[in-house]
């Protein structure tokens, strides 16, 4: 459930340091996607322990890290931030990896153990320049929200591709409930910008 909050996170940092305007239907909306979260949590299962705590550093460092990147967009372009954001993640992993003995591991993947790394790191690039390029000309906080509806589009795409899985009801009512609070926040996150957008000034005519 943890990593599902980065919407909240992200609400919740970019309304005072990057002064976003949430509207009470926008509110509302995100109170949708906390609810569909809940609403698809087994409590029981939840345990606190040192995973549960890595799950919750990544979900705040991931919220913190797109209104970092959103303030970083109102004086940079967006390949700019993008190289530095991949290049920062990069060197962390290999620090990381060499920290942890594990870095010459690399040297004994298989060809096909390659192909994967390629193209989920591909796929990384795509999310990231996509986003970026999304908050730059849109709140934070909605396209964060957006995300929400990814089990969604993979429940979809399994279903397209042949395997589908069949959800218990109270999983479906869950994306059901998520489905529709993401498109609550996407109605709300375009009026909010049209409404802060300056009035076009009509040319005068002769």
């Amino acid at each position: 459930m943890l990593n599902h909050l980065q919407f909240a996170v992200v609400a919740l940092l970019a309304v005072p340091l990057l002064r976003e305007r949430v509207t009470p239907v926008m509110w509302l909306g995100l109170a949708g996607l906390l609810a569909g979260a809940l609403l698809g949590t087994d409590a029981g299962a939840l345990r606190w322990n040192g995973g549960a705590a890595l799950v919750l550093a990544s979900t705040l460092l991931f919220g913190a890290g797109f209104v970092v990147a959103r303030h970083l967009l109102r004086e940079l372009s967006t390949s700019t931030v993008m190289v530095a954001k991949m290049t920062a993640g990069s060197a962390l992993l290999v620090a990381y990896s060499a920290a942890t003995g594990r870095l010459g591991a690399v040297a004994h993947l298989s060809g096909r153990q390659w192909s994967f790394v390629l193209v989920s790191g591909a796929i990384l690039v795509a999310f990231t320049a996509a986003t970026l390029v999304a908050i730059r000309y849109a709140q934070v906080t909605s396209v964060v929200a957006i995300g929400m509806a990814a089990p969604a589009v993979t429940l979809v795409l399994q279903e397209a591709a042949g395997r589908a899985v069949r959800p218990a009801p109270a999983d479906l009512g869950a994306l059901a409930v998520t489905v529709l609070a993401v498109l609550v926040v996407i109605a709300a996150g375009v009026r909010a910008e049209q409404a802060a957008a300056p009035p076009r000034r009509l040319a005068p005519t002769t």
